[in-house]
């Protein structure tokens, strides 16, 4: 992973793409969101994103990467229908799982989403305030399934 790195004030910024509007037609006010780092601030590519997930193993144990996506349940025994990072799907027509995290700022919108079973990862970024989320990129995915 070589261009993943966090935001931080006053960090040259000339080789970073412009945020626009979800019209893409203006260019968004400056955020700095270098106050949180876990919650949104972590400046990527695709590129990036996919070999994090492709190289998972190399980093951290099986184990972990599973507690990971594994979906954590409430005290009362209700599913979040979350893991740890990432959301757990099932395609209803063949029962197929998707793991997936969507994240959105101020002038972007990214989303990560894999196909454990058939070993496909796929990720999505724009520089504007794009509205497209799982459905979209699972779509992107399918082409790849055939």
């Amino acid at each position: 992973m070589t261009s993943t790195f966090v935001e931080d004030a006053g960090q040259d910024e000339s080789n970073l793409a412009k945020f626009y509007s979800s019209n893409g037609k203006r260019e968004v006010r400056e955020v700095n969101l270098s106050n949180k780092w876990a919650g949104g601030a972590f400046i990527s590519t695709p590129t990036d994103l996919v070999s994090m997930i492709n190289n998972a193993r190399e980093i951290i144990d099986v184990q972990t990467l599973f507690d990971l996506i594994s979906v954590q349940n409430l005290s009362d025994g209700k599913s979040t229908g979350y893991g740890m990072g990432f959301r757990i799907s099932k395609v209803q027509a063949n029962n197929s799982i998707i793991v997936h995290h969507g994240g959105r700022s101020v002038g972007a919108r990214s989303f990560l989403l894999l196909l454990p079973a058939e070993q496909i990862v796929v990720a999505v970024c724009a520089n504007s305030e794009a509205d497209f989320g799982m459905k979209e990129v699972y779509q992107i995915a399918t082409m790849f399934t055939k």
